[in-house]
């Protein structure tokens, strides 16, 4: 039985990636020993018990990372993940996590994009194993009536002494970056110095005199003034509401004494302040008695003694203090959402003789203090989309405020106008990666859309291409409501209800610049004009036909060997390329240039039959790409190039493999190999072949039988 079990969640640590390790994802590193002993341990109870017998108990279940709730369900069954299909710490990241780019502030105090968990993702089937070996349970499920919560933002700003401290301490950090990224003993010793100096931008933002005596022998004896601006906004919200209880949180000891003698000053009598930390309460009898003179027995009529209590985090447990407090002040943040839960829950509990409660968080602003809200923040979306029960409101110092996300990235910056500008950039990022997402998924519904229509043109039963047609109906709906202004070939995509439409599958093939409301459609029988020129391979050819004019193409059939892409033919010619093969080609197409109708004027020449014929020659008759006609065309075109088709098949080594079907007599049918074809080819009646056609490819199963 393991209590305060999230004591032991950094068994598996998070790897790096592009961009470091996520923000909200917790730190890297190897796990901890403790962890690691407990898990060895578990392994031994769980193999003598039948595979059972470990059960954890947490209040916060997990403080840092998604990766603790991996980590916790461990310990109960080895086997929970893998059957889950789960092998290890990083197939859950990608299984679950949602990883986005967010604006940050970094150790800098500068605005960066960087990587950070956004959310999760599969979410129905987490839960599916989370809720399978725990059970959760809130003061709501069990009807315990708590006070209403009201968190409130106080930004203050920072003075004169403290805007010159923390400036200098930013530049050392700034110096230290560069070498902690050494793989070095020194780069160790680097990123360690940073850590320490960020808690001193955090002891900087509550009182400036913590640089120069933190411990409460020294703070006693320092003639230093009690006022920052923090303090002083504490003072005045506590003197508002006189005639009930307040907790004043922050770990620095020092703070304790300047918080008490800044109150005093203002009005407040010593004996009605308590302090508690590791100096004035070193044993739990006198936290507890500290305790029920704040509280008071409302009961039993006994009046409490104190009206406020300082404290740090030997309070955030064990410690009752809900009888009769109205305002928690948190004068510093931690940095995970648990603690502030661990903080407010010594007065938003149950008891608490008040039906609301004031949650005060002091923010300096153009500091590290709105970074740490970023994180909490941040660990608090993914905590609450997953165990929405787990994770009250009083969480997040900005729950229940106005203030949005941008004006907090400007308030904590210390380049306000460079955050501005990024934040333009990023909105602009973000808009237009929505549409792009809408965009995608229009495609990807138009393909399902194209696939029902077919299926209901080969359908011999009515009602079932009817039901086929009717789903495509609703589905085309989703397609047409993204809008022309998002994607101009929804101006097209009504033809698929008679004609193939293929989605290329692959961005790749267009290049940066081109926005994927620009991604072609290939719609057979459509033609279009080209206005720049395509590159081809490195002979300047593909399929013996060129691309480097301006030319008019008609788009042919699905390309059954590329996925989404089809065939594709310059107008003049006889020869059809797949799609795929081009290079530039869907950048120089656009859905103004799908042309109304097919020009009549554009007929192959001499030359176009020449090429064709030299083409299945040397390279067989599937080198004409005649497959991925349309069938109006190649029914069209066979009776003209039928003796130079026959002619070619007869002279080309690209056919000695060959087998020619042909017809014989009225119903027979005979089959010519390529090697007779060479000796024998001339004396075929051209009409002896069988026309690459649909009417064709019957006939030639007809005669088969």
């Amino acid at each position: 039985l393991i209590d305060e079990a999230q004591n032991f969640k950094n068994l598996y640590t998070p790897e790096r990636r592009d961009g470091g390790i996520p923000k909200f994802m917790g730190g890297g590193g190897e796990g901890s020993n403790r962890a690691w002993q407990l898990d060895f341990r578990c392994a031994s109870v769980r193999r003598r018990a039948g595979g059972r017998g470990v059960v954890l108990l947490s209040a916060t279940p997990a403080k840092n990372s998604p990766l603790e709730f991996y980590n916790l369900l461990q310990y109960l069954d080895e086997n929970l993940w893998p059957a889950a299909g789960i092998y290890n710490a990083e197939h859950f990241i990608e299984n679950f996590l949602q990883i986005e780019n967010q604006l940050i502030i970094t150790d800098k105090m500068k605005a960066e994009e960087r990587p950070a968990v956004t959310g999760f993702i599969n979410l129905d089937d987490l839960r599916d194993v989370v809720f399978r070996y725990a059970d959760f349970k809130s003061a709501e499920d069990v009807g315990l009536k708590l006070p209403e919560v009201a968190a409130t933002p106080v930004w203050v700003q920072l003075d004169a002494k403290q805007n010159a401290l923390y400036g200098d301490i930013v530049s050392r950090i700034e110096v230290l970056l560069d070498r902690s990224k050494e793989r070095s003993a020194e780069g160790k010793k680097a990123a360690g110095e940073i850590l320490g100096l960020l808690q001193r931008l955090a002891m900087i933002t509550l009182h400036p005199g913590l640089m120069e005596t933190y411990d409460w022998k020294g703070v006693k004896k320092a003639d230093i003034d009690p006022y920052s601006p923090k303090i002083a906004a504490m003072v005045s919200n506590v003197l508002k509401q006189r005639t009930c209880g307040h907790i004043i949180f922050a770990e620095p000891v020092a703070s304790h004494w300047w918080m008490k003698e800044a109150l005093v000053q203002a009005g407040i009598p010593e004996g009605r302040i308590a302090i508690l930390n590791g100096s004035t309460a070193k044993d739990t009898a006198v936290r507890q008695e500290i305790a029920e003179r704040f509280n008071g027995d409302p009961i039993r009529g006994v009046e409490p003694d104190f009206d406020v209590v300082i404290a740090n985090s030997i309070a955030y447990e064990g410690i009752d203090l809900q009888v009769r407090t109205c305002a928690i002040h948190h004068m510093d943040l931690p940095w995970e959402p648990a603690t502030i839960e661990q903080r407010n829950g010594r007065g938003v509990r149950q008891g608490n003789t008040l039906s609301n409660i004031s949650i005060n968080f002091y923010l300096a602003q153009n500091s590290m203090d709105g970074a740490r809200y970023a994180l909490i923040q941040g660990k608090h979306g993914w905590m609450k989309d997953l165990l929405d029960s787990q994770i009250k409101e009083t969480s997040n110092p900005l729950a229940t405020a106005t203030m949005g996300k941008d004006e907090l990235l400007l308030m904590m910056s210390r380049d306000p106008e460079a955050t501005r500008k990024k934040l333009d950039e990023l909105r602009e990022k973000v808009r237009e990666e929505a549409i792009a997402r809408k965009v995608i998924e229009a495609r990807r519904t138009l393909r399902g859309v194209n696939g029902r229509f077919r299926q209901a043109e080969a359908m011999t039963d009515p009602v079932k291409a009817a039901a086929l047609r009717d789903g495509a109906e609703a589905m085309l709906k989703q397609v047409f409501a993204v809008g022309e202004e998002r994607w101009p070939w929804v101006r097209h995509v009504g033809r698929v209800r008679d004609t193939p439409i293929s989605v290329p599958t692959s961005a790749g093939t267009v290049p940066a610049p081109v926005p994927p409301s620009a991604y072609p459609l290939w719609i057979t029988g459509a033609c279009f004009g080209v206005a720049t020129g395509l590159q081809t391979n490195e002979q300047g050819r593909i399929s013996g036909v060129s691309f480097t004019d301006h030319a008019t193409h008609m788009v042919g059939l699905p390309d059954p060997d590329a996925a989404g892409e089809a065939g594709l033919l310059r107008l003049g010619a006889l020869v059809w390329s797949s799609t795929a093969r081009l290079k530039g080609v869907e950048a120089a197409l656009s859905a103004e240039a799908v042309l109304p109708a097919c020009p009549a004027d554009l007929e192959p020449g001499w030359s176009a039959e020449g090429e064709l014929k030299g083409t299945i020659s040397r390279s067989g008759w599937s080198a004409a790409g005649w497959h991925l006609a349309p069938d109006a065309w190649r029914a069209s075109w066979w009776p003209k190039v039928a003796v130079n088709v026959r002619s070619a098949l007869a002279d080309g080594y690209g056919n000695r493999n060959a087998d020619v079907p042909l017809r014989q007599g009225a119903a027979g049918l005979r089959v010519m190999q390529g090697t007779d074809l060479m000796y024998y080819g001339r004396d075929v009646a051209p009409d002896s072949l069988f026309p690459p056609t649909e009417a064709g490819w019957t006939e030639f199963l007809e005669r088969a039988k």
